[in-house]
Order: structure tokens, then C-alpha cells, then sequence
């Protein structure tokens, strides 16, 4: 260094000059330097280290104000040690990580990632000869080494497994060969694009062989769904199994004849079985699943083909008559109504089908009305519907549904079947007819002059699938024209007053006739009471 008076500096630090210039009185100036190695300038004068304070990294601080327009320059220094350097020719160990922002290159070398050296490490080759491939090598031991290898799919005969991609799908290829594949439709392949077929399972061939697609041995086969099977329930094969997954019964087909198939219901308190089954009788309706019979009169309900069948059953018997007096007849109390299930097999059943029951006369003062029929079926009795109480009884009948009271103070109303139907309504001292009972509750009583409702029915949907209300009771009847009772839903007939004439229940429901609620003769004022609907009979099987 010519002109230079003193042993030659060796460059161990890079430099950083600043220049400001000050305003009047400014004291701060921002630098960014190392605290410790920075020299400060006033006017091209270099200040001693006590006029001024950089302690900061960030800022230096006159001890005297400058003047405007001085001139204050700063020269900071980075330091760094010329012996932490790792040699280009023959390397050596960084203790911290390394970060390159361009190509790392390792010609003919491995990179190593447990520092063993040889061949272990991760390898990222750019011109082997069987292509592009990355390697992740890992030393374990003798005879625990184990090499990976992740390449595009060119054909090579290494032994060492291969993991590689082509579009969407992935393969492992074992001593060069490949021995299973991810699809980009996340398939399983195997030797290849071995898909199988749609319901082949993977077989194992023990420990000596690779696995296979094979179809399921018979047995294994198995449906699930949230109902049961039904005879055109066809299956592949005799063994195949039904799981019903809404109540966990289980079936076993044990004759795969289609559209004839026999279900074997298995377990303690299951399902009957289920088989062909065929029967004749009534009106023969199908919906969904279902098969229906509607009884609206009596008849035969016979087994043609078929044994221990489960059968869901509506019983309904006919509704009574609803009775006159001069103030208010009783309401016919409806049909006694029944309903559940039974398993039947190959036979002729008798089905009665119940009438309903005439309404009270207008002689005599007025008559009670008639008591409803029975129906029945399977051994099983719906009683009918009790009668509407009259001038010459004021009670109301018993019966499926009881009837309900006449006019006269505190008449009581009859009593319904437990299990069938509810009471009738009794009345008190206002002169008029009590509601029948109903299948799904009582008659309705009287109040302040007016008569009483008839008790509403129950809703069944086996005979269309759709809710239909049965055995409604009949209202109760008055003789002026206050308000005459309401026949209960499901059939039940309006009361009468002194106008009009009662209602009768309706047919093949079950409902109980109207009270009337004028004994005048002749007419017009004089009116019967309403007869009771007659009843029904619906048998209902899965087809």
C-alpha cells in the first residue's frame, strides 16, 4: 500500500460510511452499526469516544449539539473470523444448518445424512443411466441395510425396491418387478394395473406367494339394508345373508329360486321366516312392499302357498245407533277396535265383518239406539259399539266404545273394552245427549246447555300406507238449536237438534251414530237417530 505509514491492515472487517447533515441543535443521528465498532465524524474531525454515545445499534448521540448544515459522518465495521471457514479443497464439518440458494452438486460422492460416509445417505442422481431417481439409503448393520428408491417409470432389472409415480397413480416394484399400484381413482393394483373385479376380495396365499383378487366363497356373500329381504329378494347363491342394519335381524337364503326365494330368519325373537306366500280374499290391494286385503264385509281370508307368514291386522267392528228423547239422545259409541300382528300359515280363515248398529226410534218417546256387530278374525273379537241412550233408556250401552247418555239429569254413559275403545260420556242437568265413546278417548260430556262431542278415533295405515282415522264416537243430540255435539274423527256421526236430523256414521269405519234431538212425530220436527257405520276388517303382509 504506497504512501502508507505502518504495518498493512489485513481486511478482517467490511466497512459502512454514513454522511448527515445536521440541523441546528440535532444531537441524535440513526445509524445501524455494532455497538463497539463505529468511528464518528464532526466536520471531517474524528470525535474521541466521549462526545458522543453508541450504545444502541441503532442510534449515535452528541454529547454538544451540532450546528446546521455540520457535517456528521460515521465508518461502522462488521467483524468476522477468518479461521470459521470450512476449506473449499478439503472439506470439513459445518455445526449449524446450510442454506443454498443455488445448485448443491455432489459429483461421483454421496450426500450423507448420518455422516457414516460410503454409500449410505440420500442420493439425488441426475444422469443415471436407468433415469432420473431419488435414494434414501440407510446403513443398518450386516445384512440390516435397506435402499429406497423413487424414480419415473423406466424399465430396470435392480433388485432394490422402486417407488414411482406416472400421472396420477403410484407403483412398488420389487427385483424388478412391479408388485402393487395406488390408481388415480385410489384402486389397489396388483402386478400391475390389476384392478380386479367389482365384489372380488383380496386373497391371500400365505406367506410363499403375492395375494389375488378372488370372488367371495358362497356365505360370504351378504347384503345389507335397512329392511328385510322379500321373496323376489334375489340373491346370488343359497347361504347369502340379509342384515336388516334398522333392527339387526339377520336372514340366510336357503332357496335362491328368483322372485321365490325363502328367507331364514336367524336368532331368538326374530322375524318370521320369509317365502313365497300367496292368499285370496276381500279387495286385494299391493303398495311398496305390501300386499293388502280390505274386508268390507264378511268373507273367507284363505292361505293358498305359504307357512308361518307374519300378518299385521286391523279389527274394526261396527259402530251402535245413536238414541231419541225429547232434549237430547245419546251419541253410539263406536266400534271396538283391534290391532297387531299374528303368523299364519296354509288355511281358510273366517272373516266377519260387523253392522252397524240401527238408530233409536221416534215412537214411544224416543227408543235407545242399537248396540254395533262384532267383527273378527284369527280368533280375535272387536266388540261392537254400545247404544246411544234413549227416552225409554237413558244409559248409554257398553260395548267396544261405550254410549253415551240420554237427556235425563245425570244419566251415565256405558263403558268401553279395554284394549278397544274408551266410555261414553254421562250427562248432567241441561237437558241433552252425551258424546259416545271413541277409540282413542272418551265421549264428550255436557256443558251449559249444549251436548257433547263424540270421543275421536285411532289413525291405521295398513291399507294404504297413508294414516286413516277409525272408530269415532257419535255426538250427542239437543232439542233446541243450541249446539247439537261433533261425531268424533274416524267416522262418528253428527248429533241431531231440533232442525236437523242426526248423522249417521260413517261405512266401514266403525263410527257411532248421532243422538237425535227431537222425539216430535210425525215429521218434520220428529228424527231416529243416526245408525252406527259398520265395521272393517284389513289383513296386511309383505308381498
Amino acid at each position: 500500500m504506497s504512501g502508507y505509514i505502518g504495518a498493512i491492515p489485513v481486511p478482517e472487517a467490511t466497512q459502512n460510511r454514513t454522511n448527515h447533515t445536521a440541523t441546528a441543535g440535532q444531537t441524535t443521528f440513526a445509524v445501524d452499526y455494532t455497538v463497539g465498532f463505529i468511528d464518528v465524524f464532526l466536520n471531517g474531525i474524528k470525535l474521541a469516544n466521549e462526545d458522543f454515545t453508541a450504545t444502541n445499534g441503532s442510534s449515535v448521540v452528541l454529547a454538544s449539539a451540532a450546528a446546521v448544515n455540520d457535517i456528521f459522518d460515521t465508518i461502522s465495521y462488521t467483524a468476522f473470523n477468518p479461521a470459521d471457514t470450512v476449506s473449499a479443497s478439503t472439506g470439513g464439518t459445518f455445526a449449524g444448518g446450510v442454506t443454498v440458494s443455488g445448485t448443491l452438486t455432489a459429483n461421483s460422492a454421496a450426500i450423507n445424512a448420518n455422516g457414516s460416509g460410503g454409500t449410505t445417505g440420500i442420493h439425488v442422481n441426475k444422469n443415471d443411466t436407468n433415469g432420473y431417481f431419488f435414494r434414501a439409503e440407510f446403513d443398518g448393520g450386516t445384512n440390516n441395510n435397506r435402499t429406497y428408491n423413487l424414480k419415473p417409470p423406466i424399465s430396470d432389472s435392480s433388485s432394490e425396491p422402486f417407488i414411482w409415480a406416472t400421472g396420477n397413480s403410484h407403483a412398488w416394484e420389487v427385483d424388478g418387478s412391479e408388485v402393487l399400484r395406488i390408481g388415480s381413482s385410489k384402486a389397489i393394483g396388483l402386478s400391475g394395473a390389476n384392478y380386479g373385479t367389482a365384489g372380488q376380495v383380496l386373497t391371500s396365499a400365505g406367506s410363499g406367494a403375492a395375494p389375488s383378487w378372488a370372488s367371495p366363497a358362497v356365505g360370504f356373500a351378504h347384503t345389507l339394508n335397512s329392511g328385510n329381504p322379500a321373496v323376489n329378494s334375489n340373491p346370488a347363491a343359497v347361504g347369502h345373508m340379509w342384515v336388516n342394519t334398522t333392527t339387526g335381524e339377520s336372514f340366510i337364503c336357503t332357496n335362491a329360486t328368483a322372485n321365490a326365494n325363502v328367507w331364514v330368519s336367524l336368532g331368538v325373537g326374530a322375524s318370521a321366516n320369509i317365502e313365497p306366500f300367496s292368499a285370496t280374499g276381500g279387495i286385494k290391494t299391493t303398495y311398496g312392499l305390501y300386499t293388502v286385503h280390505s274386508f268390507l264385509s264378511s268373507g273367507n281370508f284363505q292361505v293358498t302357498v305359504g307357512s308361518n307368514k307374519l300378518i299385521d291386522y286391523l279389527i274394526v267392528a261396527g259402530g251402535a245407533g245413536g238414541g231419541v228423547a225429547n232434549g237430547g239422545g245419546g251419541g253410539g259409541g263406536a266400534g271396538g277396535l283391534l290391532t297387531g300382528q299374528v303368523t299364519k300359515s296354509n288355511a281358510t280363515y273366517s272373516v266377519v265383518v260387523g253392522a252397524g248398529g240401527a238408530g233409536g226410534a221416534i215412537t214411544g218417546n224416543g227408543l235407545k239406539g242399537v248396540a254395533g256387530g262384532n267383527s273378527s278374525v284369527f280368533g280375535l273379537t272387536a266388540i261392537g259399539g254400545g247404544y246411544g241412550g234413549g227416552n225409554d233408556v237413558n244409559t248409554g250401552g257398553n260395548g267396544g266404545s261405550g254410549g253415551g247418555g240420554a237427556r235425563i239429569d245425570y244419566s251415565a254413559g256405558g263403558s268401553g273394552t279395554a284394549g278397544q275403545g274408551h266410555n261414553g260420556a254421562g250427562t248432567d242437568n241441561d237437558n241433552t245427549g252425551a258424546g259416545g265413546g271413541g277409540a282413542g278417548a272418551v265421549g264428550g260430556g255436557t256443558s251449559t246447555g249444549n251436548a257433547g262431542n263424540g270421543g275421536v278415533g285411532l289413525s291405521n295405515s295398513l291399507r294404504t300406507g297413508s294414516g286413516v282415522f277409525y272408530a269415532g264416537g257419535g255426538g250427542g243430540g239437543i232439542e233446541a238449536t243450541n249446539q247439537h255435539g261433533t261425531g268424533g274423527n274416524g267416522g262418528g256421526g253428527d248429533g241431531g237438534d231440533y232442525d236437523e236430523a242426526p248423522v249417521a256414521g260413517t261405512a266401514n269405519t266403525g263410527g257411532g251414530g248421532g243422538g237425535s234431538g227431537d222425539n216430535n212425530t210425525p215429521s218434520p220436527n220428529g228424527h231416529a237417530g243416526g245408525a252406527g257405520g259398520s265395521g272393517i276388517v284389513i289383513i296386511r303382509y309383505l308381498t
